[in-house]
């Protein structure tokens, strides 16, 4: 009788050390997932607070990219350029034209194309343009592509100017198979009346691809001016974008709002 008292008391001594141990390891492992799922939470949440902020920052970006060439259509849509008849007309206004070209560093190219199929187009020669432009005199820094209609005639030319808009060589083009009334850019911004922005296409004479800016002048010119800008200058300037970095020691309530946003470099 002694020895079954004894062996009864180690029993429930084993099964009550045996019932505290896994209850110790159940709840050892639901903290453990808790923990996990925790940090798990938290990285999905910072995740997505992260890409919410950079999509803003790249909107904003964006249009800070954009503003200035829009405005430069909007002022550009009163000048006499968009009326000019005549290439020499048109030359008188190439100062204009160049000085919006010199605002911005990701502009290629301002441009107008007429009701009668004329064209006019000032473009830079620096970065990857200068590549497609090989013989072009020395000292080139701007290229104007003009195309003048006359019945069923119509003469092209080239002409070089350098950093100071003095012309160092002018050219002739026997054929210059370019109609501006049939591009996207000139179809859309003339019907709508309002400033349009054009899907990224190749561009007629660089082969680069970009995106257009074009506007309708006035119903009574018939005119649309447009601006290029390429993917490869968009894209660095987007590259640019960077996280704000770490500080140490750094309490994140103590900067308000504007802790941990995005900047651009």
């Amino acid at each position: 009788m002694q020895q079954h008292r004894q062996l009864a008391q180690v029993s429930l001594a084993f099964l009550i050390a045996s019932a505290v141990t896994l209850g110790m390891l159940i709840l050892t492992i639901v903290l453990v997932g808790q923990s996990f799922r925790g940090m798990e939470q938290a990285k999905v949440t910072a995740a997505t607070a992260t890409a919410r902020q950079l999509a803003i920052s790249v909107d904003d970006r964006i249009q800070a990219i954009t503003q200035p060439p829009s405005t430069a259509l909007a002022v550009l849509r009163h000048d006499p350029l968009t009326e000019a008849d005549t290439l020499e007309q048109r030359l008188d206004r190439l100062p204009v034209v160049a000085d919006i070209l010199a605002s911005s560093e990701i502009v290629s190219a301002v441009y107008a194309g007429y009701e009668n199929g004329d064209f006019f187009l000032f473009r830079k020669l620096q970065n990857s343009s200068a590549r497609q432009f090989p013989d072009a005199p020395a000292n080139s820094h701007y290229l104007l592509q003009s195309l003048v209609r006359t019945g069923n005639d119509q003469q092209g030319r080239w002409h070089f100017y350098d950093h100071n808009l003095n012309l160092l060589e002018q050219r002739g083009l026997t054929s210059y198979n370019f109609d501006p009334r049939e591009r996207p850019w000139y179809q859309a911004a003339r019907e709508s009346g309002t400033l349009e922005l054009s899907a990224p296409y190749v561009f007629f004479t660089t082969q680069e691809t970009g995106i257009t800016l074009s506007q309708r002048a006035s119903e009574k010119a018939g005119t649309v001016l447009g601006i290029d800008v390429t993917v490869t200058d968009l894209g660095a300037q987007l590259a640019e974008l960077k996280q704000t970095p770490r500080q140490p020691h750094c309490h994140p309530e103590r900067l308000g709002p504007a802790a941990g946003r995005l900047v651009t470099g």
